[in-house]
């Protein structure tokens, strides 16, 4: 299969259960000479109408599907800063009666 390689320093990716706002997490992105490359950056949304970081809120890394395009919030990097985020699954919390509770969603075959 002919593409693009991955460029940039060879990483051995670690094993992650909790990726938090503001934590830095490994992507692949188009870098400007339009190579493939896998970089590190914050996780997190920042706005691009302030100057200074604010503190980020679930509200700020959750962008559904239906209003992604209509939210200023996510509009331009919905359109034109996209990403990959490596990963073999993520968790998905959902309100019992007796809490909270995390499902972790993965391949039905386990695999990566």
């Amino acid at each position: 299969m002919a593409g693009n390689p991955l460029t940039g320093s060879a990483r051995n990716l670690q094993a992650r259960y909790n990726i938090a706002p503001t934590d830095t997490v490994d992507v692949v992105k188009r870098g400007d000479g339009g190579a493939t490359e896998l970089v590190s950056v914050r996780w997190g949304a920042l706005s691009l109408l302030v100057e200074q970081v604010v503190e980020t809120t679930a509200g700020d890394i959750h962008a559904r599907a239906e209003s992604v395009v209509d939210r200023p919030r996510f509009r331009d990097a919905f359109r034109r800063h996209r990403c990959i985020i490596p990963a073999s699954g993520y968790y998905e919390w959902i309100t019992k009666p007796d809490g909270k509770q995390p499902y972790f969603i993965s391949e039905a075959d386990g695999g990566a």
